[in-house]
């Protein structure tokens, strides 16, 4: 049982970081985005699954922040970090964890509008730490 509040203790401690951390972005982003019209920045948050090659390691929290700058006409450079925690605290196997994902791509939009299509190329570097153990 003292393993289990330890457990349950570290997760609380790591989610009121990361509220910390989404709410400072909340605050602060919009306050950067109205400096400079060719700087644009955005953020998410959601649930997802992280999987590894025989199943689910378990659901958890998404959020991530993103900016990105106008190069030149439609054309736009994108830097965004996103965290993706998980999980799976029943059944026999048993993991926790998080993978952070740092990203860089360049945008090419089409058109004036509101609405663009656009593509996007570029690469992603992800850092997972985590833990599993057996019931």
């Amino acid at each position: 049982m003292l393993g289990i509040m330890k457990r349950t203790s570290y997760l609380t401690q790591r989610l009121k970081v990361r509220v910390l951390i989404i709410f400072s972005l909340l605050v602060l982003v919009p306050n950067l985005s109205a400096q400079d019209s060719r700087w644009r920045v955005g953020g998410i948050v959601g649930a997802g699954e992280t999987w590894d090659d025989e199943g689910s390691l378990g659901r958890g929290v998404a959020a991530g922040g993103r900016i990105d700058w106008r190069l030149v006409g439609n054309t736009r450079v994108e830097a965004a970090i996103d965290l993706l925690t998980h999980d799976r605290s029943v059944g026999f196997f048993q993991a926790n964890g998080d993978s952070v994902i740092f990203s860089a791509s360049l945008l090419q939009g089409f058109g004036g509008g509101r609405v663009q299509p656009y593509v996007l190329g570029g690469a992603s570097l992800v850092r997972h730490s985590g833990t599993s153990w057996k019931k």
